[in-house]
């Protein structure tokens, strides 16, 4: 082992960990996000099959706009959510292969411990990659989301100014 500081065996059990839980609440937030982006998916096409036809063509314009952000948003939670698993699973394995080599470190065989290290940093950077392309995903989502407000209260705001008129 690289050092015998069993403070360094610790903080490899204890770095996973730490990030797995991280994760987790990533997910739970995303997740959150992913039913909300379903049920705007749901409230638009609502508007197209409870609508008269051809009311107004700048609500059909609209409402094809935001069935497409909404489509779009839909696959980059999909996207994120699945970046987030696999930084959970590959975190929770780096902190598995990290306390099977804490265990086998009474072992003493320099090679395996070296072994078992390094397939767990691998599991480990694996997993911060995965958050990092995760939440870069999610920064992607939220413009998108943005976008659609944008699109929807210019409409209402064109329907306010020519009501006063």
């Amino acid at each position: 082992m690289a050092t015998e500081n069993p403070f360094s065996v610790l903080s490899y059990i204890v770095a996973p960990a730490l990030l797995t839980n991280t994760t987790a609440l990533l997910l739970m937030g995303t997740t959150n996000r992913f039913a909300r982006a379903v049920d705007r998916a749901r409230a638009v096409a609502e508007r197209v099959t409870k609508a008269a036809p051809a009311a107004d063509p700048d609500l059909d314009r609209l409402t094809e706009t935001e069935l497409g952000i909404c489509r779009r948003r839909v696959n980059i939670i999909r996207n994120a959510m699945t970046a987030f698993y696999t930084a959970t699973a590959c975190l929770a394995l780096a902190t598995l292969i990290s306390l099977a080599g804490a265990l086998l470190g009474s072992a003493r065989s320099g090679a395996l411990l070296d072994v078992a290290l390094g397939i767990s940093a691998a599991f480990g950077v694996a997993g911060v990659a995965a958050i990092v392309f995760g939440s870069a995903t999610l920064v992607v989502e939220s413009r998108l989301g943005a976008r659609a407000n944008i699109h929807e209260t210019a409409y209402v705001q064109r329907l306010l100014e020519a009501r006063r008129r």
